[in-house]
């Protein structure tokens, strides 16, 4: 079974309870990462997961006594606003020259960078002026303005599947019948029901099957290997001499999200207990092999395996085999840097 990974902390024979402060620290902590209002028996859990560990999407955050409890709302409907941010954030947009202004959309406004950002490059174009951004998205709007987002880093098939309640004839027609034929929306039969408003789930899911068809700038084998290889072997150095703080670095320049919040928890974890006389000793099994699973323009995988130690605690009796095997999630940054976003463990 595949889980989301807590890094070297799994499956150890140790209890960790809370930690106090620590020097080292993420934007955000493991917990960030963690929805609390659907699980892994959801229909999109593992696509709204790969958005939330890759910082794409954030969900509605409170705090119960300091701890953060994350809500995503996958049923409910998302505005024109809250989809712009999420196409921008996925695509790691920056402005392209002149936005057009809209009425209805201020300067203060949380969502007018993000609006700015998509009308220049084209995504969104309003009506009589105005954004309408607090407007629930529909179904035909969403289909629209993922097409006008990946038209140019994605070949769309002219012909495909064709609904009966979408009219041929207009820009948002050819846009569900081009995204329909890819795969990228479905229907409902032959209806595609374009007037319904749309969910948040929807949403994120046809965002991740665009950005997994984009294949014009593919990176190679050997980058995404070369850096798993540096995070991978540079734990291995940190874990076996005990010099946790090692691993610090290489954590800030090659990974986020949810990878890098829990391996600095992790690290954090490791001093913590190395502190306190609780002296952890690593010793690698074999040699691990890394192999490229998948590929596209922003996101790859990488499969690790026999990624194996030995881990005995001082003062507790025996060892314990670890196998933190599993597959790496890896995403390219604005600057062209590709960087580890998340893990998810096979034990």
């Amino acid at each position: 079974m595949l889980m989301k990974s807590i890094r070297i902390l799994l499956g150890l024979f140790f209890t960790i309870a809370v930690f106090p402060a620590s020097v080292f620290a993420a934007e955000k902590t493991t917990l960030h990462y963690i929805p609390d209002d659907f699980d892994f028996k959801y229909w999109a859990y593992m696509e709204i997961d790969d958005f939330l560990s890759a910082n794409i999407i954030d969900g509605t955050v409170v705090y119960e006594d300091d701890y953060p409890i994350v809500t995503v709302n996958p049923e409910g409907n998302i505005t024109r606003a809250q989809f712009t941010k999420m196409i921008v954030n996925a695509l790691d947009l920056k402005l392209k020259g002149t936005a057009q202004t809209f009425s209805d959309v201020k300067t203060t406004d949380w969502y007018a960078p993000f609006v700015a950002i998509a009308n220049s490059h084209g995504i969104i174009k309003g009506v009589n002026g105005k954004f309408n951004p607090k407007n629930n998205i529909t179904r035909e709007q969403m289909a629209l303005m993922i097409y006008r987002a990946f038209k140019e880093s994605i070949t769309f098939k002219t012909t495909g599947k064709t609904f009966t309640d979408v009219k041929p004839g207009t820009e948002a027609a050819d846009a569900i019948t081009k995204a329909a034929a890819n795969e990228i929306v479905k229907g409902y039969a032959n209806l595609f029901k374009p007037r319904n408003l749309a969910t948040r789930a929807q949403g994120i899911i046809m965002i991740h099957r665009a950005l997994h068809q984009e294949t014009s700038q593919l990176p190679t084998s050997e980058q995404l290997l070369s850096i798993v290889n540096e995070v991978i072997s540079t734990e291995k150095e940190g874990l076996v001499s005990g010099n946790y703080t090692s691993m610090i670095p290489v954590y800030n320049q090659y990974s986020t999200g949810y990878f890098q919040a829990a391996s600095i928890e992790s690290v954090n974890a490791y001093e913590y207990m190395k502190n306190n006389g609780q002296t952890l000793t690593f010793t690698p099994v074999g040699e691990f092999t890394a192999q490229v699973l998948s590929k596209n323009n922003r996101f790859a995988s990488v499969e690790i395996d026999n990624l194996l130690y030995d881990v005995t605690v001082a003062g507790q009796e025996g060892t314990e085999r670890s196998d933190f095997s599993g597959i790496l999630s890896l995403k390219k940054d604005p600057d062209g840097t590709w960087k580890v976003y998340n893990v998810i463990t096979y034990e």
